[in-house]
């Protein structure tokens, strides 16, 4: 009986289309299992590879999202697989390379190979990577997340791959997590979850004498996929809101700009063209607050609904506060900016026209009295 130490993530492996491919072809299993086969395939350091590719999926977005403008890929909403899709697979990871893609880590790892499990839950992809060799510190096994992403990031640019990997933070998860046999004779909790004030969780999952340690990682895997799936799944609505809130943030910074400029071209534009960036800020406020209830209802009704009782506080904890996020001070800031600021501009709008009026007036006076004379 030995133990495993692992890390989770959310890296789902993205096929790129070719000109020569239809749309069409995006939503048929067969086209993700040739393309995954053939993107991980140019990696000699890949082997063991299972790909299990049942059913794809899409979500439509909302058609007045102000994110739709500036992103490309959305896990949420591009065709993707779904449950119960799987992949699997052996990478090696030298370690004289190891530093080379994750130079920020202070060493290298003592072991050179992992396995990858993506595994698409009812809410999405969740990844778990684990080490195959024993050696490691039980301490470090969150970081080989992060050494996996940045490798094969790496690879597929080098192969020219028609494959990358999309990261959703936070991946690594906040926690190193370590399968260990239950020593003989000692009862209690199947889990021991600490919680450090600095750095990442240590979370240790307890195995009967009757199972070997790959059967509890498989079995884990398959008992943690589900919530797991869903935390992503939350972290993506939230950074969805997180988005809108800095999409809304930049349009108050370019109104506040228009007004805080000085000159005569800089009031022509306060006058005459701030009030367009006005009416496109308080719409985009609107839409972002009507869009982030129905995120932040759904979310409630899934913690209600779906998430077991008994679940483990420490990760129901990290679901709420991810679904309870929603950066309504942010939009009230800049709708209340551009009221203010807009009120402001009317009036100058209103001297401005009756000063032209005046000028106007003045002018066709004289013109007449000309004429007259």
């Amino acid at each position: 009986m030995g133990q495993i130490g692992f890390g989770v993530g959310c890296l789902p492996l993205v096929p790129k289309m070719s000109k020569q491919e239809q749309c069409s072809d995006v939503m048929t299993t067969g086209w993700w299992n040739e393309k995954i086969e053939a993107g991980l395939g140019t990696l000699p350091s890949v082997t063991n590879l299972e790909i299990a590719i049942h059913r794809i999926g899409v979500r439509v977005p909302r058609h007045n999202d102000i994110l739709l403008a500036v992103r490309d890929y959305d896990v949420d909403f591009t065709a993707s697989p779904i449950e119960p899709s799987h992949i699997k697979f052996s990478i090696v990871i030298p370690k004289r390379m190891q530093l080379e893609v994750t130079p920020w880590l202070s060493r290298s790892f003592e072991c050179e190979r992992f396995e990858v499990s993506i595994i698409y839950g009812d809410y999405g992809p969740v990844t778990f990577v684990r080490t195959l060799d024993d050696n490691e510190e039980h301490g470090q096994v969150a970081h080989i997340v992060a050494l996996v992403r940045e490798f094969l990031k790496q690879e597929f640019r080098r192969t020219r791959a028609d494959l990358s990997v999309y990261a959703v933070g936070p991946s690594p998860f906040w926690a190193h997590f370590m399968v260990l046999p239950r020593p003989s004779g000692e009862y209690g909790p199947n889990t021991s979850w600490t919680t450090t004030q600095r750095g990442y969780d240590l979370v240790h999952f307890f195995y009967p004498p009757e199972e070997s340690d790959a059967e509890a990682y498989d079995r884990l895997k398959a008992e943690l996929s589900g919530l797991l799936s869903l935390y992503y799944f939350l972290v993506r609505s939230r950074e969805r809101r997180y988005g809108r809130a800095n999409m809304v943030s930049d349009l108050t910074d370019t109104l506040v700009s228009m007004h805080n400029d000085s000159g005569f071209k800089a009031w022509l534009r306060r006058v005459f063209k701030s009030g367009g960036v006005a009416r496109h800020l308080l719409l985009a406020v609107i839409t972002s607050r009507h869009i982030n209830s129905e995120e932040l209802r759904q979310a409630d009704a899934i913690l209600k609904g779906d998430v077991d009782i008994n679940v483990l506080d420490q990760i129901r904890k990290k679901l709420e506060l991810e679904a309870t996020k929603d950066y309504s001070p942010e939009l009230e800031t800049a709708r209340e900016v551009a009221m203010i600021l807009e009120a402001s501009r009317k009036k100058d709008y209103e001297v401005a026209m009756l000063s032209i009026a005046t000028a106007l007036g003045g002018t066709a006076g004289a013109i007449a009295a000309l004429i007259a004379g």
